[in-house]
């Protein structure tokens, strides 16, 4: 067993090598052998395909272009931990964008307690909103009742409403696109 992984890693050093030369076969043979693990490791924390794709796509694009790859003692290795690094970067970016979408949805609020015609059409809005949940099956009204008026993060209505959190984030992701239809199609 020992002696496949010598082996393994001989051929991706060679591979390597190879790919410093510009080596195109080589690279080709690195990106078929390491592209769906690396997908499947992505894919663990993030949960959105197009995303993996895309970062895994940038680490073989900067693995060909870059000079730094004289460096590297084990390519398995370097791939995990830069994918790794890619993966919590994505989800600080994710998280930082999320605040400022609350951020940004917290001072249009402010602003529009402001003029009182435009207080009536958000208690209207929240009418039509009350009245589309209300009819909405019971999971879906739990999960807008503690994500939405609550504002309790996916984590936390997992935990409360005891489902996996995919569970919750399809489901409120559902709920999401519900809405929107609906009322998109009452402002008609």
């Amino acid at each position: 067993m020992k002696n496949v992984s010598v082996s393994q890693e001989i051929n991706d050093l060679e591979l390597l090598s190879l790919l410093k030369k510009n080596d195109i076969k080589a690279f080709e043979i690195l990106y078929k052998k390491y592209r769906q693990p690396l997908l499947n490791f992505a894919d663990i924390y993030i949960r959105d395909k197009q995303a993996c794709e895309d970062i895994v796509h940038e680490l073989f694009t900067q693995l060909y272009i870059k000079e730094h790859s004289a460096t590297i003692k084990s390519l398995s290795a370097y791939l995990y931990i830069a994918i790794k690094h890619r993966v919590l970067n994505y989800l600080r970016k994710q998280s930082i964008y999320k605040k400022h979408i609350a951020n940004y949805g917290h001072g249009l609020t402010v602003s529009i307690t402001n003029n009182i015609e435009q207080r009536f059409d958000l208690n209207d809005l929240e009418k039509q909103i009350g009245s589309l949940v209300n009819n909405m099956p019971e999971k879906y009204q739990e999960i807008y009742a503690l994500k939405y008026k609550q504002e309790l993060s996916v984590r936390k209505v997992s935990f409360i409403l005891n489902r996996p959190v995919s569970t919750i984030e399809k489901q409120s992701r559902k709920l999401s696109v519900f809405l929107k239809n609906n009322l998109k199609a009452s402002a008609n």
